[in-house]
């Protein structure tokens, strides 16, 4: 009887053994699998990023070429003061939607807010504080504070580095 319980014991941990090494086999080949599709997807994942910048380049190039021109020429045709702010308020929104595209790493980098984005663009633009701070309906004050705001992300306090300048080399 001894004999007959050692062979099923030796028999059970056989099965045992054979059951380990295939599970073992198994997730060694899942593991690989899993490797691969991570490979996959970081592949997949540049790929994507490369094509986002892409397409935020062509925007930013058709926006500068097939609609800034004309709203340069409406501008000096002659409108009417209430065309005037409409005009302003187009050209406003335009840039608000492109902004996000138009801005280097280097800019996000420094952890701008939405408003100092908005500050930001419309300095670039050539804009004094005081038509920026009738275009975005704030006072001059908040304006040079979001300009100092401005100036201390790109490490530009106590520089004589003028900020539409700095801004339009980034």
């Amino acid at each position: 009887m001894r004999k007959k319980s050692g062979q099923t014991l030796l028999k059970t941990r056989a099965k045992l053994k054979r059951r380990m090494e295939d599970r073992t086999r198994d997730l060694e080949d899942e593991n690989r699998h899993l490797k691969e599709m991570n490979t996959a997807l970081k592949i997949l994942m540049e790929k994507h990023k490369n094509d986002n910048f892409s397409i935020e380049k062509k925007v930013i190039a058709n926006v500068e070429q097939l609609i800034k021109p004309y709203l340069g020429k409406l501008a000096r045709s002659g409108l009417n003061d209430r065309q005037k702010v409409y005009l302003e308020i187009l050209t406003t929104n335009l840039n608000e939607i492109v902004l996000p595209f138009a801005w280097t790493l280097s800019t996000r980098r420094n952890n701008l807010t939405p408003t100092e984005m908005q500050v930001a663009n419309l300095v670039r633009q050539g804009r004094t504080t005081p038509k920026i701070a009738e275009l975005l309906s704030l006072s001059d004050r908040t304006i040079q504070a979001h300009r100092r705001n401005i100036r201390a992300k790109f490490d530009l306090t106590k520089k004589k580095t003028n900020l539409r300048s700095y801004l339009l080399s980034i």
